[in-house]
């Protein structure tokens, strides 16, 4: 909450936030991940961002909850307790089902790949680079959960704000991307696993925004070889 507070005077209407950590749900058992949010401080912190025009991207957490079970009193219930972030479950790499780690439920707005994520760095299975002096060149081919979710979501979200930015129609609010991001992407499988929304289709969802598109102008001075 600290953190995200700061980021408060960093910040301004139309800027993206990505939040990459997960919070202790009610039951404080080894496994028992939630959304960030849980926590009334960080929600406060996420709800100040919204309401200065910053979407905030959240992961939903690896520990397998239904977040419209009754043992979270209503805090994942968008008519009782609202932060605007977009929250991320993760979905299989295949068939684009509810992972079993991931959080789902009616507040879970969108997924993303949860699994057989490349990035760079590391220390998971399927390590490039790992010996001395690699590091500039590490990266897996395994990086997972909601963790490797959230990226591919704020990907799309900050698309859709730069496309429009470049256009100068400028920035949407977390609830008008999260409905374009809903209405254009790939449909979940297996629902009745849970609730992680759909996968977000960039080119789809740009298509979708309304705004024209930016004129890029090129200049060519001397000759190409």
């Amino acid at each position: 909450s600290g953190a995200l507070t700061f980021l408060a005077s960093r910040v301004t209407a139309g800027d993206v936030v990505l939040i990459e950590q997960q919070a202790d749900g009610p039951d404080l058992s080894p496994s028992d991940y939630v959304p960030l949010e849980w926590e009334q401080s960080s929600f406060d912190a996420i709800k100040n961002l919204s309401n200065l025009g910053v979407v905030v991207v959240e992961t939903g957490g690896n520990g397998s909850h239904n977040l419209d079970d009754p043992i979270f009193n209503n805090r994942f219930n968008r008519s009782v307790r609202d932060s605007d972030a977009i929250i991320v479950g993760a979905g299989s790499s295949a068939d684009h089902a509810p992972l079993f780690y991931t959080s789902r439920g009616s507040r879970v707005d969108l997924q993303g790949y949860g699994e057989n994520v490349v990035t760079t760095g590391g220390s998971h299975d399927f390590l490039q680079g790992s010996g001395p002096g690699e590091r500039n060149i590490r990266y897996t081919s395994d990086f997972n959960g909601t963790s490797s979710a959230g990226p591919v979501v704020v990907n799309a979200v900050a698309a859709i704000q730069s496309y429009r930015k470049a256009a100068g129609a400028g920035p949407m609010t977390a609830d008008q991307i999260a409905a374009v991001l809903k209405q254009t992407g790939t449909p979940q499988g297996s629902p009745e696993l849970g609730l992680i929304g759909p996968l977000p289709d960039i080119s789809a969802a740009l298509f979708e925004v309304d705004a024209d598109a930016p004129v890029i102008q090129v200049d060519r001075q001397g000759n190409i070889v």
